[in-house]
């Protein structure tokens, strides 16, 4: 589910939230938390914003679209925002990341330390 969201193209949804994926499946925003925490041993808003920052990751290495670009289809309304969050997340600005990334010519895997959750992985009820 969180996949498929970050695929689209989202400008008029905004970042995903807890709440939003909560009410995908039909839990209280409390309840998703716990099954979260139980599959990954991470809150679910902290499962999200790393999944947000690996596909920003993996989107600022590809230098086709502008980093605005790129905070625009993640589903940040103001490319500012995103660069902050960015930053705060892996301690390198965007554009940092993509020189750093470009010096490394192909090593630029992304290592946050997340773990995948089947539970945004799959649209199954739980």
């Amino acid at each position: 589910m969180l996949n498929d969201y970050l695929s689209l193209n989202i400008y008029e949804t905004g970042i995903p939230t807890v709440a939003y994926f909560a009410d995908r499946l039909h839990h209280s925003p409390n309840y998703f938390g716990d099954l979260i925490k139980k599959e990954t041993g991470k809150s679910a808003r902290e499962y999200i914003h790393n999944r947000i920052i690996e596909e920003a990751k993996n989107r600022i290495s590809d230098k086709d679209k502008s980093i605005n670009e790129i905070a625009f289809d993640l589903g940040f309304k103001y490319p500012q925002h995103s660069s902050r969050f960015f930053k705060k997340m892996v301690g390198l600005s965007p554009n940092e990341f993509r020189a750093a990334s470009s010096k490394e010519n192909n090593k630029s895997t992304v290592k946050t330390g997340s773990v995948e959750c089947p539970i945004l992985l799959t649209n199954r009820p739980f």
